[in-house]
């Protein structure tokens, strides 16, 4: 980094660095700016440090004459908005405080100008950034705009602009909706209030968060022409606003705003704390996007993009856009897809002149049409130097040009729903300076008499054919078409007609200038009466022969004056022709002077000292002379004298001669020697790198150099950090010593942050590097890297294990601190085992538990839970398994997200175990008393029971029994009767646990 040392003798101090002026500090130099439909320069791109207040009053919002630059463009649209953005957090566009612009038409010069003031603005409250509007701009003419700071302020500052044809201005209200009728780009400058329904957009998202649903809205309707697909984005003009909207389609009409039906809605937003963010900024409608709606807020995957929509040939259309930050800053819109808007056609004819001059008549006629509805206005503009500029009739219209070149005509139509569109075509207008606007004149001219005497004169003469009035110009600055009184000379005058222009020279000629030579004779010091003048040649003028007017003693031929003493006398010299000169004659007496041979100056030979001398030798005179200074020191040599003006007043010589005016003598010493330092500092902790550069003024070429370390160069370098003295000789061994110190930045550092791996095999390690210390960037940030290059702003690295870490850190002076070893540990493989394979019954149960190779905090989960399962999110469970073969797996989950899983296989064997008795004695003794069926854990339920006699009667029928329920069989009874003692038969079906139905038959012998 480079800093300049300002240093006088053994002190050190430090300058401010100073910024050249802009280079657009005055008018006539402003630069131009590409301004188009979309247009913003880069952040930052321009400022004002420096600028000097321009020679034209404030502008009225400015309150105060600031430093202020200009800038110039050519209007492409009638309609133009201006933003400078300053330091507007958080989206700055560079650091100028309270901006101010105002727009202007006219010329300006190096010598001044006539502006015309169009339109102010100044950023209000504490904002730094501010709109300017305008409309009515003339397509084709050059425009100037105007940036300075309030209250003098200064700074960088970004400018964005958007010329362009606007539509119909909207309204805040769908009823008074601006009907767009083509998909042409425009900007709407300030979005302030929701209309006289804030609460329009109710049913949207934009509803349902407390408050009107619309706080600072803006409305646009349009109709399909051309079905197909429709995108738009929203640029706002303050790049950190939060824009909301919602697109409607209208079934009822373009006229009718009830019952309209949300097509997208969009109220994604985000705090200004949060900036930026994907919720701020542009949005709008894309090809990319898939949502149809983003509520309020920033949720994760909300980007401020809905999907496009399709448009259907003859639907009409709403859109609503609300400035939820509520700064009054408007909005850029920008169409795209293939969906066309209904509106008319904006055109015209133009019946060029024969010669298509100036001054000659054009005629447009308009062509305009619109094929679903009437047209009611227009509104026309013909160009610069166009009369009529305007009209605001359908036409024919007949329009004369008063200046050449290209031309913009300009016409906007206007439909019956208020749809507005603009047509622009260019003409060229000829000056035609050669035939139709040709300039025809005479001039003359009338010669001086006498040289001396002003009565010349020049005369323009134009011809009587000419079409308009002409105007002169002369040299002089008059602007008739004459001059009288004038001298011999040339006088040039430009002539115009107010579309040609013609630059003629005139001569006012007269008699050769008076020459002539002369010699004066001194008069003898002390009064002597023996001086004399006399003219030795005179010409010129109109020529001899000359007559000569001594001091007002009459004319006669003698050339010579004499017996003169000291004084001034005039001379009146007369031509052939009378005309005459003056000259003045100043006769001195005799008077001494000095021998430049034998005088002169030694001037002192350092700043402040005292060793200068004069030395004076007199002539012109009788010897000895002598001499009297202004300080009573006589003498022709004084000495040890210091800078400054010394005077010798008075020369006698042995006559008593003198001189009549006093010798002066300067003494100039040597400026004092200025050393500015400048210093390369050093650029990172122990690099002898840091340079001392002096730039030396003062004293007296050339200069030697000794520095405190031993060079002896003009720049001292390979320095360390530390204290330094320079002394400076100059050719007269006038000396100066200075002191300067370099610094180093504080030792560079790598310190860093670890996560070590979470699961074993893993490569999600992280690492994060930070800096401390050295030169960190105006942010305080620095550079980092896994290897000795490929720096960035990344600071964290998603590693593995098992590997050995360099670190290294960069700051912006490029120094470069590294650290190693870095070890990123992971943990031991998580084994799970579930246990050995196994065999069971049917209706078994069989503990499970899962054996592991460490312990940790865990979650379990057993196979996906079929029922036969007890726990399937437990360590250790019971299983039943009804399958003949069934795997179980068990998945371990530890807190860090690590997983194992093992599994078994259950080999279940079907036995049936079942009992059925073939005799009971239902007597009421308890034992035996029912006929029983005795089920084994495999059994779920029986599902029938039935038992007939011998005849094939049912004497029982029972279905669903729980396995092991007592004295559900047979009681021995019949419809309420003992049965007889005798052989019966049953019939039994029984469903086990893994659904098997099996169906079982038999004798039962019943005793009683």
């Amino acid at each position: 980094m480079l800093f300049r040392l300002i240093v006088l003798a053994i002190s050190l101090g430090f300058c401010i660095p100073t910024f050249a002026q802009p280079s657009n500090d005055d008018c006539h130099n402003a630069i131009t700016l590409p301004i188009s439909s979309n247009w913003c320069s880069a952040v930052g791109a321009y400022t004002n440090v420096n600028a000097t207040p321009s020679n034209f009053p404030p502008a009225p919002c400015f309150g105060n004459t600031g430093g202020d630059v200009w800038f110039r463009f050519t209007a492409v649209g009638t309609d133009l908005n201006i933003t400078i953005i300053g330091d507007q957090a958080p989206s700055a566009g560079g650091s100028l405080q309270r901006p101010q612009v105002a727009l202007y038409s006219g010329t300006c010069t190096s010598s001044g100008g006539n502006l015309s003031l169009w339109q102010c603005r100044s950023a209000t409250g504490v904002n730094n950034i501010v709109d300017l509007y305008k409309g009515a701009l003339v397509i084709g003419q050059s425009y100037l705009i105007r940036v300075q700071g309030n209250f003098n302020n200064t700074g960088t500052f970004q400018i964005c602009a958007q010329n362009y044809n606007a539509p119909a201005l909207p309204g805040s209200d769908c009823n008074t909706a601006s009907v767009l009728c083509d998909k042409s780009s425009f900007v709407v400058q300030s979005v302030v209030g929701a209309g006289n329904d804030p609460d329009e957009a109710a049913s949207s998202c934009l509803g349902g968060l407390g408050g009107n649903s619309e706080s600072n809205s803006t409305w646009f309707k349009w109709t399909c022409d051309q079905a197909g697909s429709l995108s738009f984005t929203l640029t706002p003009n303050n790049p950190s606003d939060d824009l909301d909207f919602v697109l409607y389609e209208l079934p009822n009409g373009i006229n009718n705003c009830a019952g309209k039906n949300i097509l997208r809605c969009m109220a994604a937003g985000e705090s200004l704390n949060n900036y930026p963010s994907p919720c701020h900024g542009p949005t709008g409608l894309n090809f990319t996007a898939t949502d149809v709606t983003e509520t309020s807020g920033c949720a994760l995957g909300q980007d401020n993009w809905l999907s496009a929509v399709n448009l259907i040939a003859g639907r009409s259309y709403a859109l609503v856009v609300n400035n939820f930050s509520a700064t009054g800053n408007g909005f850029q819109m920008d169409f795209g897809g293939t969906a066309t808007f209904q509106g008319p056609t904006a055109d015209f004819t133009v019946n060029n002149p024969p010669n298509g001059c100036a001054s000659e008549t054009w005629t447009f006629t308009d062509n305009s049409s619109f094929a679903f509805g009437n047209l009611t206005a227009w509104s026309w503009t013909f160009g610069t130097g166009a009369s009529p500029a305007t009209a605001n009739t359908q036409g024919p219209h007949q329009v004369t040009y008063n200046t050449p070149g290209q031309k913009s005509v300009v016409l906007s139509v206007e439909t019956n729903e208020g749809c507005l569109v603009t047509h622009v075509v260019l003409i060229q207008v000829d000056s035609c300076c050669q035939t139709v606007n040709a300039l025809q004149y005479t001039t003359a001219a009338t010669d001086v008499l006498c040289r001396d005497n002003p009565n010349g004169t020049v005369n323009v003469t134009p011809s009587t054919t000419h079409l308009t009035p002409y105007s002169y110009r002369w040299s002089t600055g008059n602007t008739n078409s004459s001059l009288n009184n004038l001298l011999v000379g040339n006088y040039s005058v430009t002539i115009s007609n107010g579309i040609c222009n013609s630059i003629d020279t005139l001569s006012v000629g007269g008699p050769p200038p008076w020459e002539l030579t002369d010699s004066i004779t001194r008069p003898t010091c002390d009064g002597g009466t023996d001086g004399a003048i006399q003219v030795l040649t005179a010409n010129g003028s109109n020529g001899a022969p000359y007559q000569y007017n001594w001091n007002n003693t009459g004319f006669n031929s003698n050339a010579s004056y004499t017996n003169l003493s000291n004084g001034v006398y005039s001379l009146v010299l007369q031509d052939a022709q009378g005309c005459d000169t003056t000259i003045s004659y100043t006769v001195h007496e005799l008077e001494l002077e000095l021998d430049s041979i034998g005088s002169g100056i030694i001037h002192p030979s350092c700043h402040g000292y005292s060793d200068g001398s004069i030395q004076v030798a007199g002539q012109n005179g009788l010897a000895p002379y002598s001499y009297i200074w202004n300080h009573n020191a006589t003498g022709a040599f004084l000495y040890n004298l210091p800078a400054g003006t010394y005077y010798l007043d008075t020369i006698w010589d042995a006559n008593r001669c003198r001189n009549w005016a006093p010798f002066s003598f300067t003494l100039t010493a040597p400026d004092s020697i200025q050393i500015v330092l400048d210093s390369v500092s050093v650029s990172c902790t122990g690099n002898p790198d840091g340079q001392l550069i002096p730039i030396v003024t003062g004293g007296t070429y050339a200069y030697q150099y000794q520095w405190s370390n031993f060079q002896q160069d003009s720049m001292a370098t390979h320095l360390g950090a530390g204290n330094y003295n320079l002394t400076v000789t100059d050719a007269h061994n006038c000396t100066k010593t200075i002191a300067a110190s370099l610094t180093e930045p504080p030792l560079l550092k790598v310190d860093y942050e670890v996560r070590d791996v979470s699961c074993y095999g893993y490569s999600n390690g992280l690492i994060r590097i930070k800096g401390q210390g050295g030169t960190p960037d105006p942010n305080g940030l620095y550079t980092y890297s896994m290897s000795p290059n490929n720096f960035s702003a990344l600071d964290s690295f998603e590693v593995a294990a098992g590997t050995s870490y360099s670190l290294y850190v960069q700051d912006a002076a490029g120094c470069i601190a590294n650290y190693s070893p870095v070890v990123v540990n992971e943990p031991d493989l998580l084994i799970v085992d579930a246990g050995p394979d196994t065999t069971i019954q049917l209706g078994d149960h069989f503990d499970v538990e899962a054996q592991l190779s460490f312990f940790d905090y865990y979650d379990y989960q057993w196979s996906i839970n079929t029922g036969d399962i007890a726990c399937p999110t437990c360590r250790k469970t019971s299983i039943q398994p009804v399958e003949d073969q069934k795997y179980y797996s068990i998945l371990v989950t530890t807190a860090a997200g690590c997983t194992a899983t093992d599994s078994l296989l259950v080999t279940v064997e079907k036995e049936r175990n079942l009992f059925i008795p073939n005799a009971f004695s239902p007597n009421g003794d308890g034992n035996n008393d029912y006929h029983d069926v005795y089920t084994g854990e495999d059994v779920y339920q029986i599902k029938k029971y039935l038992v007939f006699d011998r005849w094939g009667n049912m004497v029982c029928n029972k279905q669903n029994i729980p396995r092991h329920w007592k004295n559900f069989g047979w009681d021995g009874r019949f419809r309420g009767q003992d049965m007889q003692t005798g052989v019966y038969v049953y019939m039994i079906e029984v469903e086990f646990i893994d659904g098997v139905i099996v169906r079982y038959s038999g004798d039962l012998s019943l005793f009683n």
